[in-house]
This record gives C-alpha cells, structure tokens and sequence, in this order.
C-alpha cells in the first residue's frame, strides 16, 4: 500500500496542472515546470519532516510554546538542507533562513552564525546517531537561553 500513496501525489500534481491549463487555456512546456515541481517537491518535504519530528519527538511540537515551535521550526530546516542535498535540491544559505518571516516572527536574536552551528552540530555529532531527540533538546534550550 505505501507505493499508491506518491501516486495520490503525483496525481494531485498533475491535476492542479490540468486544471489550471484547462482554466487559462494555457500549456506549459516541460521546462517551464521544472522550477515549480521542484518548489513543490521542496514543501512536501519540508511538511513530510515536520510529520517525522511530531512521530519521532512530539514534546517539541508545541504551537503554544514560542521557543519549542521555533526549534521545532529551526530543527525542520536543518534536516531539509541536508536531505535537500542528497535530493538534489536547492538549498537555502543560513543567512535566508534566519531571515525567513517564520522564524524573524520569534522575536529571538537568531543569527546565521548560530543557525550553521546547529547544521554542523546536526552534521557531525547527532545526524550521524540519527539522534533527533537530543538534537532537539540543544536546539530548544539554546533557543530558551536566547530568550532570557
């Protein structure tokens, strides 16, 4: 059964497409959706990975508490540069992320500099474990210390 779910996806693509060629009496070319399958492949992986973390570490999906939503926010981003990459997909710098209204909205002083410890921290010390559970904690009580 798991193989029919991308082909729900895969469907829903290719009729949001018809619809909206049908709609606009428009076709576009195969390279012109070269950018948009992309972006949509992009944003299902970055949904796909926020599933993972309320699978995986559910005490830092927390809506209610601003400094666990931003590491939950912060930790989805993370992992998304690196499996962007293996994907090959394009990657958002630090500087674009800390500077994404998602995470300016927190109110926290996020910098680059802090956002790329945290992927090199991912990188070699906790990604190899697959270790998101403590990756979280560092994440989340970093984010709590900046707010104080």
């Amino acid at each position: 059964m798991p193989r029919a779910r991308p082909k729900r996806l895969a469907a829903a693509l290719a009729a949001a497409l018809r619809h909206v060629e049908q709609a606009w009496e428009v076709k576009f070319a195969q390279h012109e959706l070269d950018e948009p399958s992309q972006a949509a492949v992009h944003v299902f992986l970055h949904e796909l990975l926020h599933l993972l973390l309320e699978k995986k570490v559910p005490w830092v999906c927390d809506p209610t508490s601003p400094h666990l939503d931003l590491a939950n926010e912060v930790v989805v981003r993370i992992l998304e540069d690196e499996l962007g990459a293996v994907l090959g997909l394009a990657v958002h710098a630090p500087e674009e992320h800390v500077h994404d209204a998602a995470l300016v909205q927190s109110g926290l002083p996020l910098t680059p500099q802090k956002y790329e410890e945290w992927a090199r921290a991912w990188r070699t010390t906790y990604g190899p474990q697959k270790d998101l559970d403590n990756f979280c904690h560092l994440v989340a009580d970093e984010l709590l210390s900046l707010a104080r």
